[in-house]
């Protein structure tokens, strides 16, 4: 067929029902509906077909876009620095990847006390709860209250983390300066807080481990 037919029915192939497609100023409206269908398949199917290892990570990857799209992002650290960002749950043995979530933005009517990372995080393990499943993840996502919240669902966490975060011990903001390999930790209860000196110190906490297995 000719260039023109093709692009013209091309106009009208669709994964979605647009008479569905709730308007943008309405309550329910969803960014994604046009391929909402491939994301609900894919989420079924990825989890149907391979069961999870005990470990598993947490981290954003990015899709390449250069068109117009409300949602694309521009990230200058990253390889792909344009395109979609997705939030991703990977095993940490064989990189299958069990869920995603592709980010759209700020959301509104969320719940504002826990911050990006913690929700994204929640919701990635929404169905690991009380399976003894353990979660690594970077400094964008760890938060002591997300380790605790974690460890009410049956799920332990490990990830490097800020020392401005709320909860991070005092004591170890200010750790005297260390040789390559030493370490100082404190633990309370299930959590531990540990100042690895690499070149430069890396701070990290975890609800697995205890300060004499570090």
């Amino acid at each position: 067929m000719s260039v023109k037919r093709y692009e013209k029915l091309n106009q009208y192939i669709h994964c979605n029902d647009i008479e569905t497609d709730v308007p943008v100023d309405q309550p329910g409206h969803d960014k994604l509906h046009k391929i909402r269908p491939l994301i609900d398949s894919s989420l079924q199917n990825f989890a149907a077909r391979y069961n999870p290892n005990k470990n598993q990570a947490i981290d954003e990857a990015m899709v390449a876009y250069k068109g117009r799209s409300v949602a694309k992002q521009y990230i200058p650290s990253k390889p792909t620095k344009w395109g979609f960002k997705v939030w991703m749950r990977c095993d940490s043995k064989s990189g299958y990847c069990h869920k995603f979530d592709i980010y759209m933005g700020k959301e509104t009517a969320v719940d504002s006390t826990k911050g990006l990372g913690h929700r994204v995080v929640e919701k990635l393990a929404e169905d690991l709860h009380h399976k003894n499943h353990h979660l690594y993840f970077d400094s964008y996502f760890t938060s002591i209250p997300l380790l605790q919240d974690l460890l009410s669902n049956g799920i332990y966490g490990c990830g490097t983390i800020r020392q401005n975060r709320k909860g991070f011990p005092q004591d170890l903001k200010n750790a005297p300066r260390m040789q390559t390999g030493q370490f100082v930790g404190r633990q309370t209860d299930n959590t531990v807080g540990v100042v690895w000196m690499d070149k430069k110190p890396v701070n990290v906490v975890a609800s697995n481990e205890s300060l004499i297995e570090v």
